[in-house]
């Protein structure tokens, strides 16, 4: 098995949606992304596979980290035994190629591994907001720059313009993950919430831990109704008549009896994380317009699965507290027959214009 190979059965075994949209791009940026998702997919498995124990994981990923470095600068890579990193070792050759190839920054690779090291910490506090950003930084915004320079794009990616764009848009991604996350992330003392958001209200990162906790997940037993889509093996939870009225808008999330004051806090804290997260995806646009035709479709795609997501999860900010939301099966339909619509407009501004 060659080392795109590997690449291909790693991406395939992630059923990810973004891998089924990697089919309309031409042969060659399609290989590129899937080469590019690997990377990216074993990277992270490193970090999250919670089978392994904390020491052993951060010893991969200080190897992984190593062994990624020396590679790209042609250097000898330290020889291991472990049965993961040898198979993870195969995905390099195909990385080195497509860095080589679309002139894709190392930082791009190297910086992701920087990121996701900060998961390993058992007590994790974003302080600032340049912080948070620095982390979105290198799980995503480095994650875009490479996608970018596979897809190609008519305007510079180090010119100004550009770099606020796809900073935005890295930023908006991660920052729908931090949403998504909530209730897994701060139950594991992960805080990516900046401290000064908190302060700035008067709330505490505890109280926010204790109002969560008190949040326990919808009940499996329901009547037919709406589906909404968690992470598991079944991967599918009903919700109730009394549930669905419970989803509610940011401006109305519940107050918790016996402790009014603190839930109107935290409606504050989460109407904080909305507006900066739409105003990071309204600076994407540039991004939008400069991208290769041919590969317009793709990124409009994870714009916009990315974006029906946190719309989502805007609109129902209590469920977030309680599980993981996902889009449902008919909805993701719907993304793909959105982005294919937004593509043809945006075709039939270009020949206007031309």
């Amino acid at each position: 098995m060659n080392s795109f190979d590997v690449c291909q059965q790693i991406t395939r075994k992630s059923r990810s949606n973004f891998v089924i949209a990697f089919r309309f791009l031409p042969q060659d940026k399609r290989n590129a992304l899937i080469v590019l998702y690997a990377y990216m997919r074993f990277t992270d498995d490193l970090v999250d596979d919670e089978s392994v124990s904390l020491s052993k994981r951060q010893k991969r990923l200080s190897f992984w980290q190593k062994a990624v470095s020396n590679f790209l600068r042609n250097e000898n890579v330290d020889q291991t035994n472990d049965s993961v990193l040898l198979f993870g070792l195969q995905i390099l050759p195909a990385v080195f190629k497509i860095v080589q190839k679309y002139n894709i920054s190392a930082h791009c690779l190297t910086d992701v591994i920087e990121g996701v090291s900060s998961d390993l910490k058992s007590h994790f506090q974003m302080n600032s907001l340049d912080e948070s950003y620095r982390y979105c930084d290198c799980v995503a915004t480095s994650v875009g720059k490479a996608i970018l320079a596979i897809f190609q794009t008519t305007e510079p990616l180090n010119s100004p313009e550009m770099i606020i764009a796809t900073q935005s848009c890295g930023r908006a991604f991660q920052w729908t993950n931090f949403l998504r996350d909530i209730r897994e992330d701060v139950l594991n003392d992960r805080f990516y919430f900046p401290l000064e958001d908190f302060q700035s209200i008067g709330l505490t990162p505890e109280e926010f831990k204790r109002f969560i906790l008190e949040k326990s997940p919808p009940k499996k037993k329901c009547f037919k109704l709406s589906i909404i889509k968690t992470k598991g093996a079944q991967n599918r939870k009903r919700v109730t008549q009394n549930e669905k009225e419970n989803i509610i808008s940011p401006n109305s999330i519940p107050i918790i009896q016996n402790n009014k004051d603190q839930a109107v806090l935290i409606q504050h804290l989460m109407k904080i994380q909305f507006q900066r997260t739409e105003s990071l995806y309204n600076q994407t646009e540039l991004l939008i317009n400069s991208v290769h035709q041919d590969s317009r479709f793709v990124l409009l795609f994870m714009r916009t699965i990315y974006y029906e997501l946190f719309r989502l999860i805007k609109k129902s900010p209590q469920s977030v507290f309680q599980q993981r939301l996902r889009l449902s099966f008919l909805k993701k339909i719907s993304v793909f027959g959105k982005s294919f619509l937004l593509n043809r407009k945006y075709k039939q501004k270009r020949q206007i214009k031309t």
